[in-house]
């Protein structure tokens, strides 16, 4: 973890610069900002080649950027977060083994008329799919994952956020059921 006290005032390390943080955990998974994949010009640069988007839509996103590799996990219908998991955790495996890197953000958050505000679940969410891929992919514990997770992107709110905790929390007993 970077201190304040050793930054230089005019230059942020380039994980600070990206709005992204690569997952110490599972080399290629990254956990971004919205901001850091709008033009994903600096996450191609630094090796990433795909999006997994928590939230309803990408719209926001330029899909060129990543050749078109862009995956949209939605809630249900309902709210409920396991039902489309089994597509994003196959989306990340996937990836990773074919291109190397992937960066999970949300679509949670803010609308633009209000400057993007941090309503919705935002980072949180994002920490959420990578957590629940190291869960399943893995092998990791609910809390090992969400451990990894705030330790490279501290202050993503992953553990404060009782309801993906929860399901976290099932999927280390339960791993993705067969209706989801």
């Amino acid at each position: 973890m970077v201190q304040l006290d050793e930054l230089d005032e005019d230059v942020a390390p380039a994980e600070l610069q990206l709005h992204a943080s690569p997952i110490a955990e599972v080399p290629g998974l990254w956990l971004a900002s919205r901001d850091a994949c709008v033009d994903g010009k600096a996450l191609v640069e630094a090796g990433v080649k795909a999006i997994a988007v928590f939230g309803p839509n990408a719209d926001w996103l330029d899909r060129d950027s990543f050749g078109g590799r862009v995956h949209v996990y939605p809630r249900a219908e309902n709210g409920a977060l396991i039902t489309n998991l089994k597509e994003t955790c196959d989306f990340l495996t996937i990836t990773l083994d074919d291109y190397g890197a992937v960066a999970c953000t949300s679509d949670e958050r803010g609308s633009d008329d209000d400057g993007g505000s941090a309503s919705g679940d935002g980072e949180a969410g994002a920490g959420f799919v990578c957590a629940a891929y190291m869960i399943i992919a893995k092998g990791k514990s609910a809390q090992e994952a969400a451990d990894a997770v705030e330790e490279s992107r501290p202050g993503c709110g992953l553990k404060a956020h009782d309801e993906f905790m929860k399901n976290l929390r099932f999927l280390q007993r339960n791993g993705i059921p067969d209706w989801a």
